[in-house]
């Protein structure tokens, strides 16, 4: 059992990580939960590159991540540091989704001979409105094909919030993803956090 999640994790990091490009695994933001695996990535993705970004995402993956029988299975959480967009709406963030979670199913799926088709990944977004607490943010939903694990369609829902700094020429993207809402306690209260600890960063005032 610990050799095949072994495995997994070798495959999900191998499909994150373009062989030229130096990694950094040390957090610059997600510094916790510090019992949740940590993974540090530069733009352009391998897996995605024609994702046109420039920065980095951090990733904190919860303990039952790739195991399907985990209550925290498919749980975690990732911040994106780019350069300043100025219009990070609704159809940018479908844009970038849809890239991002095909480019990541198929490499996967290549990685271990197989053929997949990533048409069947789409996404539903929900744009809320901006609120004292929140400000802007988004709810996602989206059929990503777990090429990791079985092979199997799974659910995820995401909470997905874009920061604007323009002082440090910066966007910024915190989301929360898991297939089971009742993991959204939990991942809320690290979000609010992280945002805490970096509000200047974030552009929070």
């Amino acid at each position: 059992m610990k050799t095949k999640l072994l495995l997994v994790v070798v495959l999900f990091l191998l499909a994150f990580i373009p062989a030229s490009v130096a990694q950094d695994v040390k957090a610059k933001i997600l510094t916790e939960p510090a019992d949740w695996k940590f993974e540090r990535i530069n733009f352009p993705f391998g897996f995605a590159p024609e994702l046109k970004f420039h920065g980095f995402e951090e990733l904190r993956f919860s303990p039952g991540m790739f195991d399907t029988k985990a209550l925290d299975y498919f749980t975690y959480i990732f911040v994106i540091e780019t350069y300043y967009i100025n219009k990070f709406d609704k159809e940018t963030l479908y844009d970038f989704l849809k890239k991002y979670y095909r480019g990541l199913s198929n490499s996967v799926a290549s990685s271990k001979g197989n053929v997949v088709d990533v048409s069947e990944i789409d996404l539903k977004i929900k744009k809320v409105k901006k609120d004292k607490k929140r400000g802007v943010y988004y709810l996602a939903n989206i059929n990503f094909l777990d090429t990791f694990t079985n092979g199997q369609m799974v659910y995820l829902n995401m909470d997905i919030q874009p920061f604007i700094n323009e002082k440090a020429n910066k966007t910024y993207l915190i989301a929360i993803v898991s297939p089971k809402k009742k993991n959204f306690k939990k991942l809320h209260e690290i979000r609010l956090k992280i945002l805490e600890k970096h509000k200047k960063k974030f552009g929070i005032h």
